[in-house]
């Protein structure tokens, strides 16, 4: 679905620029403040979600300490205030989220891109590792294929829009386009079609892996379950190496998400459309971002309620209901073009409503997820 609805994007694109452009070109000015405010909602709960794993990575909690809380904590040169969770999120953001992120355009993101994607094959890489080192000290976990008996059917459906939203690329399509060589729009599909496959097969990797180790066990965040102890050879330094490699791939990651991010809000302000073009409105609205992400990550307790919430509305919206109300609109007199995009379109509405309904009833209820 994924793969259809960026096609639907990538056709009608011409020179447009933006994914906001085109919509507001075909659609109208209220579908394109509606895509704007979404793209501004889906990237900012997507930092946060960032910013939060990247602090259980390197401070952890008291049960499960991270990396720099292990390797530091007892140095008596080191004040205990500077190992709080506060206090290093501050020194990464300063120190490694806020240079990467002060690139303009995605051509100057390329470095950080190959970095992300590098670190994040380490991560998978040393996550197939242990799997195999686990396997081969005779642990024998017993894997279950199918859905335990029992299983709620609309709980499963209400778990795919947190599964769709890690392959919602759609608002870099078009300013990754202008940037192609020519002909863009066959150049297009094929980065399309190799990151989504690549997306695809390093998350089945990961969770097949975290299934053959923990079985039953598999946490919804699998970090979680690497913070246990693994009875293989060199587990801590491996899992000091998965947990770096994720960080790394994540902060390298920041810079694309930001970009869309500013983007959509700073078109949402005309009153700012002069301040969006200059150096100091660049620079100032880049840090007052991150300092908002920064203060919402410190008070959300549970990423999975941003997960899932975001994922079961704004997320829906901008990968399937928008490009097929948009292919609809375009296939006037086309049945079959018509038919297919009605279909993806209340596919996306009725998977993203149950799936809203669900997470309200979760958190309303203190279900555990």
């Amino acid at each position: 679905m994924s793969v259809t609805s960026a096609h639907m994007l990538i056709r009608p694109s011409g020179d447009h620029t933006s994914y906001s452009a085109l919509i507001k070109d075909v659609m109208g000015g209220r579908w394109t403040s509606a895509l704007q405010a979404c793209i501004a909602l889906n990237n900012f709960g997507v930092l946060v979600v960032f910013l939060d794993i990247i602090g259980d990575c390197l401070v952890g909690d008291a049960s499960k300490p991270g990396i720099v809380t292990t390797a530091l904590r007892g140095h008596a040169s080191i004040p205990s205030i500077m190992l709080t969770r506060p206090v290093i999120m501050a020194l990464v953001l300063v120190f490694f989220i806020l240079p990467v992120s002060l690139q303009r355009n995605l051509n100057s993101m390329k470095f950080t891109s190959m970095y992300s994607v590098t670190y994040a094959a380490l991560f998978v890489l040393t996550t197939i590792v242990l799997a195999v080192l686990y396997w081969a000290e005779g642990h024998n976990v017993p894997i279950r294929w199918l859905p335990a008996a029992g299983t709620n059917p609309i709980e499963m459906v209400a778990k795919i829009p947190a599964i769709m939203s890690a392959f919602i690329c759609h608002y870099n399509i078009h300013p990754l386009m202008a940037e192609l060589p020519h002909p863009p729009q066959r150049n297009m599909k094929k980065v399309v079609h190799y990151s989504l496959g690549l997306a695809c097969a390093l998350n089945i990797l990961v969770g097949v892996c975290a299934v053959i180790m923990f079985g039953d066990d598999t946490k919804t965040d699998i970090l979680e379950n690497f913070g246990d102890k693994l009875e293989v050879p060199h587990a801590a330094v491996m899992l000091i190496v998965l947990r770096l490699g994720y960080v790394l791939s994540l902060i390298c990651t920041f810079p694309v998400i930001l970009l869309a991010l500013r983007d959509s809000l700073l078109s949402m302000l005309p009153c700012v459309s002069g301040f969006k073009e200059s150096d100091f409105g660049f620079y100032l609205s880049s840090v007052c971002i991150l300092a908002a992400e920064y203060i919402v990550c410190l008070g959300v307790p549970d990423i999975l309620d941003v997960i899932t919430l975001m994922a079961s509305t704004v997320t829906m919206v901008i990968g399937f209901t928008i490009p097929a109300a948009m292919t609809i609109q375009l296939a006037k007199g086309d049945v079959v073009v018509s038919l297919a995009s009605s279909v993806m379109f209340w596919i996306g509405f009725a998977v993203g409503l149950v799936g809203l309904v669900v997470s309200c009833y979760n958190l309303s209820t203190g279900a555990q997820r």
